[in-house]
């Protein structure tokens, strides 16, 4: 009798257990579908935990990218590339295929996967403004037009020209550099030694005037690259430009071919001779130009308008310390000015052959658009390529020995341009910062940027095909007249049989009939 009882009672419990579950998973339910949780009644609750339960359900997308060896984290250490693709995947719930060619051969190696057909989902472009529309051409981008008309991240593109990365309506690319340009600085310690008066802007004459002041046997009074294009910093004060450009009747001409150009070229050649221009800017790499500047070798130097920050804390390092003053534009005998505008250097792509266009354009706009990918693009993952103590950023030990450094004006570069940190940077004060940021904007204004002028490809066969050799022969020409190899008249005698020889008048009628 008393088994029966035990048994009876419970049966009992077990329905009364079914029973009670089946009204709790009812309520559950009911909760849910009026949008409040069962147990507390909390609407807000419900919405997040459902909408957790969707985005952990999701699969990581798959997407290639490819980009140079060194913009993965600003290191080459396996690792820590690898730390750099763990946050984007976190970021974005992405599977990040990397593709990660070494800088020197960049863009030759990316050549290569585009011809193959092995096209990677999101790419950078080195020469963008020359190559992101023979991309679009080919089909190896797609057009971005729609994707960017729908995220608010690419709303900062709305205030610069972006035609350069066009073919028709159609935008194949988008920069992932503010436009570059390059002005003229100063040191500080050379200014109070020999009594230079540098101004904002000067005239061509008055920077002739002051740089004589320097002693040539203690310092190179100005300092340059080996890079030719450079040159057109000082085409620009004499209205000149190497290269097609439209006339003032809106026809294309040879700008190489003008009274301003030789005018312009004249004046390179006398900085030459007088010993202002450095004598072995012929084979000035970058590197070299600069170390000359930050050691006190050099008074002057054509750089980058970014570079305040960084030549402030390399002087300091070789204990050559002093401020940096910028010239923005000189202007030339008949008002002309501008400094140089490089416009932009690099830019992104997306395959026109991907099958994850959307995903791809998310993962290109958290890394390239939003502070929180600018920060780490620039300067690396925390904890891994650096360190934040007592306030100061600070490169780690590993990070260090694997060659990563930081460059505190490459954050002015990027979209949007990081303004508010939550750390110093070590050598730099409170002011140097916000001055790098205001010599940005007044460098790239209206009036002080100098021009820069495109011919898309697909216009001209003719021009597309001798493009690079009219360019390269243009920058030896006027070599060999500033070193005195040539005479003005035999230089452009020779230059005249080159033009015939690509059928430069020709190739100026196919861009003007395509107007």
């Amino acid at each position: 009798m008393k088994r029966k009882m035990v048994a009876f009672l419970l049966t009992i419990v077990l329905c009364m257990s079914v029973l009670f579950a089946g009204c709790v998973k009812d309520n559950t339910r009911a909760g849910i579908a009026d949008g409040t949780d069962a147990m507390t009644g909390n609407t807000e609750t419900v919405r997040m935990q459902d909408e957790n339960s969707q985005a952990g359900d999701e699969e990581p997308v798959k997407i290639s990218l490819c980009m140079p060896q060194t913009s993965w984290g600003k290191s080459i250490d396996s690792e820590m590339m690898e730390a750099f693709k763990k946050v984007i995947e976190e970021k974005t719930n992405t599977q990040i295929e990397m593709i990660s060619p070494p800088s020197s051969d960049y863009q030759d190696r990316l050549n290569v996967l585009l011809t193959s057909g092995e096209i990677p989902d999101i790419y950078v472009v080195q020469s963008a403004q020359d190559n992101i529309p023979l991309y679009g051409i080919r089909g190896y981008a797609a057009p971005l037009n729609e994707y960017l008309e729908k995220d608010a991240n690419f709303d900062v593109l709305k205030d610069f020209d972006l035609s350069a990365f066009q073919v028709g309506s159609e935008l194949y690319g988008v920069p992932n550099d503010r436009p570059m340009n390059k002005i003229i600085w100063v040191r500080k310690d050379a200014i109070d030694r020999y009594g230079l008066d540098i101004q904002d802007e000067m005239t061509t004459d008055e920077f002739v005037t002051e740089m004589k002041k320097v002693n040539q046997s203690e310092m190179i009074p100005f300092t340059f690259p080996k890079f030719l294009g450079n040159f057109q910093l000082f085409y620009n004060f004499f209205g000149a430009y190497a290269g097609i450009v439209q006339g003032e009747d809106g026809k294309y001409i040879d700008g190489f071919q003008t009274e301003e150009m030789k005018e312009a070229i004249l004046y390179i050649k006398d900085l030459y001779d007088q010993g202002i221009l450095d004598r072995e800017f012929i084979t000035n790499e970058n590197s070299m130009m600069r170390e000359k500047v930050f050691t006190g070798k050099a008074a002057a130097v054509c750089d980058y308008f970014y570079n305040y920050l960084y030549y402030l804390t390399q002087s300091e390092g070789v204990d050559a310390y002093t401020d940096f003053i910028p010239i923005y534009t000189l202007e030339g005998p008949n008002g002309h000015k501008g400094n140089l505008n490089e416009s932009f250097q690099n830019g992104l792509c997306i395959s026109a052959k991907s099958e994850h266009k959307e995903k791809a354009m998310e993962v290109l706009s958290w890394l390239f658009f939003t502070d929180e990918g600018v920060l780490m693009t620039r300067v690396g993952v925390e904890g891994v390529h650096y360190t934040v103590e007592n306030g100061v950023i600070t490169p780690s030990a590993a990070a260090a020995d694997s060659g990563y450094s930081i460059n505190v004006g490459n954050l002015t570069l990027a979209f949007p341009v990081v303004d508010q940190l939550d750390f110093k940077w070590g050598g730099i004060t409170d002011e140097a910062y916000p001055k790098q940021l205001d010599i940005q904007k007044i460098s790239q204004a209206p009036g002080t940027i100098g021009p820069k002028y495109n011919i898309t490809l697909g216009v001209s066969d003719l021009y597309d095909k001798n493009v690079a050799t009219y360019t390269s022969t243009m920058n030896e020409t006027v070599v060999s007249i500033v070193l005195g190899n040539e005479s003005m008249e035999d230089a452009y005698k020779s230059y005249e049989g080159f033009w015939k020889s690509i059928r430069g008048d020709e190739m100026l009628e196919e861009l003007n009939a395509n107007q």
